[in-house]
């Protein structure tokens, strides 16, 4: 529905000129129509607004980090969704205009407003189930908070711990629960490395500081000599053969 409406809202006007009987600034509103196109139109118009908000931002990133470093998240471009709001909004009310423009009745003004009311309590009805669904913890793929809580709870002054791999190095956002651990494997921090998740020591400069630690902290994937890089892979040989296995927690789908 979002984008039939933005098609809608991005096709060419048509040339029709309102009547006389249509006399309030609604109607004129609806019913007439500029012969230009609206990229040939000059100043700002809606569509020239909400189509670039739409594309360009995630069109941007996505050629950069195609080209040079990755940089692109989703969460860079979901301001983007605004364009595709205002494109939907506008194609609703085009197509008011046209209804009351095919009845041709003064008196049916509400045809202008209807699509916009009809859609927003449909959008309002089907998103009642997800709105609820995304708040419970379960809808998280990782949850970050439990680990890092019962890590917090339960570490020890001098306890290393290794991340499984770079992609749950979220100690940054609870410092507290980490206090007590040393990240011995980090290289880079994420502000360092300018990432959100820095950089890994090689293994030959790991291997000697596991040995050193008498307890170790392992977040994310669990040690196995199957896992894909190589560094997680030589890592997870050191930890089952030098050390004894404790304990294992899962949260949602990390451990």
């Amino acid at each position: 529905m979002l984008v039939f409406c933005a098609i809608i809202a991005l096709l060419p006007a048509r040339g029709r000129q309102a009547s006389p009987a249509e006399s309030t600034r609604a109607e004129r509103g609806a019913a007439t129509m500029t012969t230009a196109p609206w990229w040939r139109q000059h100043g700002v118009s809606l569509a020239s607004v909400g189509l670039p908000l739409l594309v360009v931002p995630a069109f941007v990133l996505i050629v950069e980090s195609i080209v040079g470093k990755t940089l692109y998240v989703d969460r860079y471009v979901l301001y983007g969704e605004c364009g595709a709001a205002l494109l939907a909004g506008a194609g609703l009310y085009r197509i008011g205009g046209w209804l009351l423009s095919v009845t041709g009745r003064s008196g049916w003004r509400w045809l202008a407003w209807a699509p916009g009311v009809l859609a927003g309590v449909a959008v309002l009805l089907a998103q009642i189930g997800p709105q609820q669904n995304i708040r419970v913890p379960g809808s998280r793929h990782y949850n970050f908070t439990l680990p890092a809580a019962f890590i917090g709870a339960h570490a020890r002054p001098n306890d290393g711990v290794l991340f499984f791999d770079t992609f749950f190095r979220h100690k940054l956002l609870y410092p507290s629960d980490f206090k007590n651990t040393d990240d011995f494997g980090q290289a880079l921090s994420p502000v360092q490395d300018g990432t959100f998740r820095g950089t890994d020591k090689p293994f030959a400069t790991v291997r000697p500081l596991n040995l050193e630690r008498r307890r170790i902290w392992v977040v994310g994937l669990p040690p196995s000599p199957s896992l894909q890089t190589s560094l997680l892979r030589q890592q997870s040989q050191v930890l089952l053969r030098f050390f004894t296995l404790v304990g294992q927690r899962a949260s949602a789908a990390s451990t």
